[in-house]
């Protein structure tokens, strides 16, 4: 199945993909994400340990953490397998984000 699970703990952002993150995902991601905007976030974590596919939509989840949430936070990748990691460096923006194995 397809989903994702949003974790706030003190001033960081857990979101942990199941699945293909693709634009049924992405959709209903980004509506959630957009009511933390302006909140006291400094890091967004993404974990990709059950991520089988990263779509462009979920791609741009990614570049709206990085750009719409807070100016200058940081956005951890996590756990990316290399069907991620490809999408990732296809991408030719790798530099946006903290990728840790």
């Amino acid at each position: 199945m397809n989903s994702y699970m949003i974790n706030q703990e003190a001033d960081i952002l857990k979101i942990t993909i199941s699945g293909e993150f693709t634009e049924n995902v992405a959709a209903t991601l980004q509506k959630k994400l957009e009511g933390y905007i302006d909140h006291d976030i400094e890091r967004v974590v993404f974990d990709f340990k059950e991520t089988t596919f990263l779509a462009s939509s979920g791609l741009r989840i990614l570049f709206l953490a990085k750009k719409r949430i807070k100016k200058g936070m940081e956005v951890d990748i996590v756990n990316a397998g290399a069907a991620v990691l490809k999408i990732l460096k296809m991408s030719g923006q790798t530099h946006e984000f903290n990728i840790i194995d």
